[in-house]
């Protein structure tokens, strides 16, 4: 019973730190003007987030983290097609899963994850709300969604080293698989 109570107080402060990374990586990715901004590219927080978490923690984690975190980035997406919800619950999910049965755990492994992780959210987002609601053309993918890849798979390699970083400092869990 005492072990029992033990580890659910370890998740709860694993849960606790991760929607504190997921607020301020929301804030921060949301607020006008912010400082991450390099040439009107801007690097999207949360798909760094549900790469790290569903590779970190297992894909419990990543899928619950992911539609969490889709469903707050749909909350200011107009018009809202649960795009998000959909797209980082499975991320996260995939993200795990390859972690578990393709790549070894590692930079490597992170790196791979982050640079097709972003590429795919860049395409799906242009392809549903740049190109297939006339939002903009190929213009805007050549100069601003594949830059913006490019920028949101470097954040997600630091995302990545951080949520090991905070896995490694708060006390240990048993992944939920």
């Amino acid at each position: 019973m005492k072990n029992e109570r033990l580890t659910r107080a370890m998740w709860v402060w694993h849960a606790l730190a991760l929607g504190a990374l997921l607020l301020l990586a929301f804030l921060v990715q949301s607020a006008p003007g912010t400082l991450l901004q390099i040439g009107g590219v801007r690097p999207v927080l949360l798909t760094g987030l549900c790469i790290a978490v569903g590779a970190v923690y297992g894909p419990f984690c990543g899928g619950v983290f992911g539609l969490v975190a889709g469903l707050l980035a749909d909350s200011v997406t107009a018009p809202s097609l649960a795009f998000h919800a959909v797209f980082y619950a499975a991320l996260g999910i995939a993200c795990a899963l390859a972690v578990q049965h393709l790549l070894v755990p590692g930079f490597f492994a992170f790196l791979v994850l982050s640079v097709l992780g972003s590429l795919l959210y860049a395409t799906g987002y242009f392809l549903l709300y740049k190109l297939a609601m006339r939002g903009g053309g190929w213009y805007y993918y050549l100069h601003f969604s594949l830059p913006g890849a490019g920028y949101t798979a470097a954040a997600s390699l630091l995302i990545c080293l951080l949520i090991r970083l905070l896995r490694r400092l708060l006390p240990a869990v048993e992944s939920r698989t």
